[in-house]
């Protein structure tokens, strides 16, 4: 669950079982529109959404993916702005010793240097990625 900043009384809700989310509005309890993170890949991968993050960028959130990939998301324009790729993981695999290198985590920095990206894994690792590089 994620309310982006600019967008008044909608929510974005991600499915932990598929790679789907959906912007609804409380007010009128109506879903606004839906989205699909899956990127053609085949439903055996399609692990879910562990976390959405709004981003600093207005319209941009940040969808941490079971399948260990984060996809900066523009919401106004359902279109991946970038995304990062750490290799094979599964929903099972954050529960379990062969998931410690799972992303659980995201946040973006706030402050008025460098955008930067903040991962956390499940073993406590943190990832740390420049946004003007990528």
């Amino acid at each position: 669950l994620c309310h982006p900043p600019a967008y008044l009384n909608k929510v974005v809700v991600g499915s932990r079982t598929s790679a789907r989310a959906e912007l609804w509005n409380v007010m009128t309890r109506k879903r606004v529109y839906a989205f699909d993170f899956s990127d053609k890949i085949s439903a055996a991968e399609d692990a879910g959404i562990v976390r959405i993050v709004p981003s600093p960028a207005l319209d941009v959130v940040a969808v941490v993916l079971a399948r260990n990939e984060v996809v900066l998301h523009n919401l106004k324009f359902d279109e991946r702005v970038t995304d990062f790729k750490f290799g094979k993981s599964d929903a099972k695999a954050s529960k379990s010793s062969e998931g410690r290198d799972a992303i659980t985590t995201c946040a973006f920095s706030s402050g008025t240097g460098l955008p930067l990206l903040s991962l956390g894994t499940a073993s406590g690792a943190i990832l740390v990625f420049n946004l003007e590089k990528k």
